[in-house]
């Protein structure tokens, strides 16, 4: 206590704190469920939905696209591949991330890599680039795309 002319005083402190986590969020929105024109020999663009994604990292994040058997086989391309073992055809294919093409190293796409939280939802269209032989052996052509985004 402080005695200032005859009046004592008392202080008392009372820290408060909140804490917001970091929150990272993606969600794709599938624009057509229809499957792929694989009997074509010409080169195909179609977009394939839109990817929203969400940071509220002040130090940035980065967001990424794995081809599940572009990783396996540690291609420059994603892969669809035909259901049966024994078939051997594939077809590569690229994306298109808001119309800008992302090349894929091992099977992963660096899509963005930013220093800065995203303030809000920003949606971008994905787009697919592919040629097919027009000879593959009859089969369904797979391959998942999986999104990923990280805090930094």
């Amino acid at each position: 206590m402080i005695a200032t002319g005859g009046l004592f005083a008392a202080t008392a402190a009372l820290p408060i704190s909140g804490v917001i986590g970091a929150s990272t969020t993606v969600t794709f929105s599938v624009i057509s469920v229809a499957d792929l024109t694989l009997d074509s020999a010409s080169e195909i663009v179609r977009a394939l939905g839109d990817l929203t994604e969400n940071s509220n990292s002040d130090t940035g994040y980065t967001l990424t696209a794995t081809s599940t058997n572009g990783a396996a086989a540690l291609a420059a391309t994603g892969i669809l591949e035909g259901d049966i073992v024994a078939n051997t055809d594939t077809v590569t294919y690229t994306i298109s991330y808001g119309g800008v093409a992302k090349a894929f190293v091992n099977g992963v796409s660096s899509l963005k890599d930013t220093a800065s939280a995203s303030g809000g939802d920003i949606v971008t269209e994905i787009t697919i680039t592919y040629t097919s032989s027009g000879a593959l052996t009859a089969d369904t052509y797979r391959d998942t795309i999986t999104f990923t985004i990280t805090a930094q």
